[in-house]
């Protein structure tokens, strides 16, 4: 019997090379679309100024000058530690989505604690004019970071994701979805 006749060894031949196309072929493909999507979050992309890795690492800088300031005044020290946690862990995070979602919760921290001292009658007028700048300087950054090229790169790799055989190869490789929240 000849070896093109045998049609067991040859499903078998083929089984294993759909299999190593796939696993060898199909996991460095979804790696590199997710490496790039984070490269985009670290060094930028496009005609972006700055990375929005840069532009995070601002926003924590304005935000511990806000909390400061509120601290200063006698302010909720609730609300001022949560703006304090938020930008801690926004600074501290190790990964995209961990940073991207600190970003979230120090963005609604600052928004309830300039609410507060705007409101707040015992606040003189310079420190809310104060207020009011570095919550311009919060809210300016993230108008720039909507539009950054990491939310097409992230979106381009979660639609990657989510389609077959990447949805297998995920679990497989350990990949995971790409936050895409501000």
């Amino acid at each position: 019997m000849k070896f093109s006749e045998n049609r067991r060894i040859a499903w078998l031949v083929l089984v294993v090379c759909v299999v190593v196309t796939v696993v060898g072929f199909g996991g460095g493909g979804i790696r590199n679309e997710c490496a790039g999507a984070k490269a985009a979050f670290y060094d930028g992309g496009g005609d972006a100024y700055f990375s929005l890795d840069s532009y995070i690492n601002r926003r924590v800088e304005y935000a511990g000058k806000l909390a400061a300031l509120a601290q200063a005044n006698g302010l909720d020290s609730a609300l001022v530690q949560a703006l304090d946690d938020a930008a801690s862990r926004s600074r501290d995070a190790q990964d995209v989505n961990e940073k991207l979602l600190a970003n979230r919760d120090m963005a609604d921290a600052a928004d309830k604690l300039y609410a507060l001292i705007a409101a707040d009658k015992s606040v003189n007028e310079t420190d809310k004019r104060d207020a009011k700048l570095l919550y311009a300087d919060l809210t300016d950054a993230a108008g720039k970071m909507k539009n950054d090229a990491y939310f097409r790169e992230a979106e381009r790799y979660n639609a990657v994701l989510e389609g077959f055989p990447a949805s297998l190869l995920s679990k497989l490789f350990g990949l995971e979805r790409l936050e895409v929240v501000l």
